[in-house]
């Protein structure tokens, strides 16, 4: 594949089109995050602002570039910027791409044919649709008055179109450009032509077009429609882009962007390596509802094996029955009784149920988690330990906030533990080890950790997140496997992690801190509009992080519905 950058025009009139198209981009062309994105971003707002408003954006390498052109009309400033902003491209190839273009399924979408060069050894200048007038007609003979006076093209004779006195469209033989892969040093030359910031007509797409035609240059026209790119009025965006994504529920359920060893996950061997393994979540309240099912998504398209839900609560069941019904997400859904406590009741039903969880090694993930890669790494540290857990942000137990919440459990009395052991547990977590979360780990359903794991968190019960602080004490004399923190990633604190396994969210954090939406958000908005598990019609309901992102992101007054999908309580 070409090696290209995508690039994105934004103002005020674009940004809520692209929150209904970025989702069937991440959908179906999942090679973009691959490569880098370039936003050239009107630039009434500061770059701080914008951070905010493309926080939806789950992007590894995105970059913004404020974009200004005083005296102009709207259209104008920000059609020459995309013209310009090839300055900044450090990638052979662009990808402009406009925000009133949906992403269809299309396994070749992009074609190496395409950038070939012809009979002549000329490599292509761009390859965009075909378009068959120009609108005004005025523009044609604007450029070849311009043409005239640049002594790049001197030697070069007019086109010898467009000579007439009409206002409206001049048919004949041109391009578009709402998916354009242009050759990014060519465009630069043709932008240096202009002698400053302004293009000779307000049109990014004629005037490369006139650039490459008058001087006779190799292009290709290639028609993007058949190729899986749908051109949309604005109006109709929102409902399209819905159905792209409903007709796409099924599909949703395979692996996708994963590595080659992933391939081959129906095949015998990985069923013989992975037959007793299965991934199991906890669901009390319905707050994390919406965060399930998101989660429960991203965890479909990197692992193909069974998964648990367990649920407490009459809002909860629903919630997960929902989620059972669903053929794309394919789970088992079973219910629990609450762990009797004033304090810590999750926390310690999720280590209550281990031993009784249907998988001889299981994953346990929180709600509030996104699956970015192969979790088999997980069960494969069970292969010779009876439990594997997971670093958080590179953290140790000498950061200030976990000494403390260690310290804590010098009060903490127990019958199956002896205050010389407790002590000596809470000196030995001390020693500068890995500091894990409890929201990301593997173990043995059978293994009598589980046990001494649920006493020792049970006598802690009024301290702070007990089962974590008890893990991390056992930790201290238990022989376990240790991932680092690419399988437990903070986009707060570890943001800049590569290869990234399993982003972990900081509960209520996802949405009120911008790392934590510029990643979570465009998952959770995928899942809405297609309205997975009747997500659209309870999530705001039930969490008031999401209900405060409804109400941010504008969208929640236009979302369509599925009349499958029904929710009462």
């Amino acid at each position: 594949m070409i090696e290209f950058t995508t690039l994105v025009g934004l103002d005020d009139a674009h940004l809520q089109e692209w929150r209904c198209s970025w989702p069937t981009w991440c959908a179906h062309r999942p090679e973009l995050l691959r490569h880098p994105m370039l936003l050239v971003c009107d630039a009434q707002y500061s770059r701080e602002e914008w951070e905010e408003r493309v926080a939806f954006v789950q992007h590894p390498d995105v970059k913004i570039l404020l974009w200004n052109l005083p005296g102009v009309s709207q259209r104008e400033k920000m059609l020459s910027g995309l013209v310009f902003a090839a300055r900044n491209i450090r990638t052979p190839w662009y990808l402009k791409l406009d925000v009133d273009v949906l992403a269809e399924p299309c396994p070749e979408w992009l074609k190496e044919e395409w950038f070939h060069a012809d009979r002549d050894g000329r490599t292509p200048r761009f390859v965009a649709s075909p378009w068959s007038y120009t609108k005004p007609a005025s523009w044609i003979p604007a450029l070849e008055t311009w043409g005239d006076r640049v002594p790049y093209f001197s030697n070069y004779p007019a086109l010898g179109i467009g000579q007439n006195n009409s206002t409206t469209r001049l048919q004949h033989r041109r391009i578009i450009s709402y998916c354009f892969f242009g050759d990014t040093a060519w465009t630069v030359k043709m932008a240096s032509l202009c002698g400053g910031e302004r293009l000779p007509v307000p049109s990014h797409d004629t005037f490369l077009w006139y650039c490459a035609a008058r001087r006779r240059d190799h292009f290709r026209a290639v028609r993007m429609s058949a190729v899986g790119w749908r051109h949309l009025r604005p109006r109709k965006l929102l409902g399209e882009s819905y159905s792209i994504l409903q007709r796409d529920r099924v599909a949703t359920g395979r692996v996708v962007n994963r590595s080659p060893e992933l391939n081959n996950e129906n095949s015998a061997g990985f069923k013989q390596s992975y037959h007793d393994c299965g991934v199991v979540y906890l669901l009390t309240g319905p707050a994390h509802g919406a965060r399930l099912v998101t989660s429960l998504v991203s965890l479909r398209r990197h692992w193909n094996g069974p998964i648990t839900v367990y649920t407490t609560q009459k809002e909860s069941d629903e919630i997960a029955r929902m989620c059972a019904m669903e053929k794309s997400l394919q789970i088992d859904h079973r219910t629990w009784q609450l762990f009797k406590s004033r304090s810590n009741a999750s926390f310690l039903t999720k280590v209550a149920l281990l031993p009784r969880a249907p998988y001889r090694r299981l994953v346990y993930l929180d709600c509030d988690t996104l699956v970015a890669g192969d979790i088999r790494p997980l069960f494969d540290g069970l292969l010779d330990q009876p439990i594997c857990v997971t670093q958080f942000a590179n953290w140790t137990t000498q950061r200030r906030n976990i000494r403390r919440r260690i310290d804590a459990w010098r009060k903490v009395r127990s019958k199956h533990f002896s205050s010389e052991l407790l002590s000596r547990l809470i000196d030995g977590a001390k020693r500068n080890h890995p500091a894990v979360n409890g929201g990301v780990f593997a173990v043995h359903n059978d293994t009598d950790f589980n046990r001494r794991w649920l006493e020792l968190a049970t006598a802690g019960r009024r301290t702070f997140i007990c089962d974590e602080i008890a893990l991390q004490l056992l930790l201290a004399e238990q022989s376990h496997a240790l991932l680092d923190c690419r399988f437990n990633c903070s986009p707060i604190y570890a943001g800049s992690t590569s290869d990234v396994r399993v982003w972990h969210f900081h509960g209520e954090k996802h949405v009120r801190h911008i790392a934590g939406r510029r990643i979570w958000l465009p998952a959770f908005e995928a899942c809405r509009l297609r309205n997975l598990a009747g997500i659209a019609d309870w999530s705001s309901r039930f969490d008031s992080q999401v209900r405060r992102l409804s109400e941010y992101a504008s969208i929640s007054h236009t979302q369509p519905t599925c009349p499958t999908s029904e929710i009462s309580f």
